[in-house]
């Protein structure tokens, strides 16, 4: 698991976020080790991570526009939001 990773898998576990007896995920064989790829790959895998994060962030504003909206009118308990990707 990545650095990164394990360090967030962990936090949760302390958390309580997630069982303390969860296993990581093992990195299925298809997804090739980061430092496997070559600087063009990384590049591109960098960029489609880049376009991944903003669509999210947008969607992210979107939606708590909703729920701002749905506060507003005082009935936010009256409705179910399902956001799907």
């Amino acid at each position: 698991m990545a650095k990164l990773g394990n360090l967030t898998f962990q936090r949760h576990k302390q958390l309580g976020l997630i069982p303390a007896d969860t296993l990581p995920t093992q990195r299925p064989e298809s997804i090739p080790v980061w430092d496997s790829l070559s600087s063009d790959q990384k590049k591109l895998y960098v960029r489609m991570m880049e376009v991944y994060a903003t669509a999210l962030a947008h969607s992210d504003a979107q939606l708590g526009l909703i729920l701002e909206s749905l506060i507003q009118s005082g009935q936010p308990e009256k409705n179910m939001v399902i956001f799907r990707q």
